[in-house]
């Protein structure tokens, strides 16, 4: 069983565009069940929340649901904060005193959050991880690796460093001053995190398998032929398409990863990931949502290419039982990056 977790949606719309062109995602829902009409609402008075002064325009049944979204979004909130275990501010190298990871937030949005179990070489491993954002009309991973890769792998960085840009904190000491408070500005951000948050423990896993990828220790396999293994994967998601109501909407968040050791003065650690996490939404409008799979993808830089050809690879968990449920890590196929000319 899945483990759902009431969250708010937005009603704002969001104009598409190519991510790629203007090195940028765009939040673009699968179905047009939670889709407002695409004019703006008149400015709220100062003593009105967005969500009130879109009431004025809306028939008496729009207005009835927004009031019970409201009503929601308040005690999901009141529920998070009860629940929420409170962060511990540590310093580089301080020998953990409290159950749980502690994490740090930065002005510009990322954290740092340290990963609860690390194996040999290393003692402690934190995971600084950038601002979410969401891939355009995505249902899956695949579809957005897949789009990553039709660009050459030189853009593909620059345009996720201007899309998601991370400060360099290494050497930076972790005091009061070095943190800031960030507060989601919009609904759309509040679920977002809360996708992000509820995946964690996920991304740990993965990512301390990206790193052995990366040293060229890891155990897992990868399947000997990515032509089939794309062919099963398309079929797979026509099938889970097919399968799924127009009522039920998906999303892949889009994050950067960089591990750092807090004994080095939060030195890098191997190199920069992409994190991926797919999540479904709830049906007819519930506030809920479901994450389906979480996954880590990184590039060959400066390392040994394919014929020739820069590539990328993947390693991904599908969840059972939610975000503490266990799950299996599989090694995917690489995927090859156009020929440099």
């Amino acid at each position: 069983m899945s483990n759902k977790n009431t969250k708010k949606r937005t009603s704002d719309s969001i104009a598409p565009f190519n991510w790629c062109t203007h090195h940028r995602f765009f939040f673009s829902m699968r179905g047009g069940a939670h889709k407002l009409q695409s004019t703006r609402p008149p400015p709220p008075l100062p003593d009105q929340s967005p969500l009130t002064a879109a009431r004025v325009s809306l028939s008496p049944d729009l207005k009835k649901r927004l009031r019970d979204l409201e009503r929601d979004l308040d005690r999901l909130k009141a529920r998070i904060i009860r629940e929420k275990p409170p962060a511990k501010m540590w310093l580089p190298g301080e020998d953990k005193e409290v159950a749980g990871p502690a994490v740090v937030r930065f002005q510009d949005g990322s954290f740092l959050h340290e990963i609860t179990k690390v194996g040999k070489p290393w003692e402690r491993l934190c995971m600084h991880v950038s601002l979410p954002t969401v891939a355009e009309d995505a249902t899956t991973a695949d579809e957005v690796l897949q789009r990553m890769t039709t660009i050459k792998m030189d853009d593909l960085c620059r345009c996720l460093m201007s899309l998601m840009p991370m400060i360099d904190i290494t050497g930076l000491k972790l005091t009061g001053s070095a943190s800031q408070p960030y507060h989601a500005s919009t609904e759309l951000d509040f679920l977002i995190e809360s996708i992000l948050f509820d995946s964690v423990k996920k991304l740990e896993e993965l990512v301390l398998e990206g790193l052995k990828l990366q040293m060229g220790t890891s155990t897992t396999r990868s399947s000997a032929n990515s032509t089939e293994a794309a062919a099963v994967a398309g079929t797979d998601l026509k099938a889970a398409l097919s399968e799924s109501t127009a009522s039920r909407d998906w999303v892949v968040l889009v994050v950067l990863i960089q591990v750092r050791d807090p004994k080095e003065d939060l030195g890098t650690v191997g190199e920069l990931m992409i994190g991926l996490i797919e999540a479904q939404l709830g049906e007819n409008g519930a506030l809920q949502f479901d994450i389906e799979g979480v996954h880590v993808a990184g590039l060959n830089l400066g390392r040994h290419k394919i014929d020739g050809r820069d590539f990328m690879w993947s390693a991904s968990m599908k969840c059972c039982g939610g975000s503490d449920g266990s799950g299996s890590i599989t090694r995917n196929p690489d995927r090859l990056f156009p020929c440099s000319i």
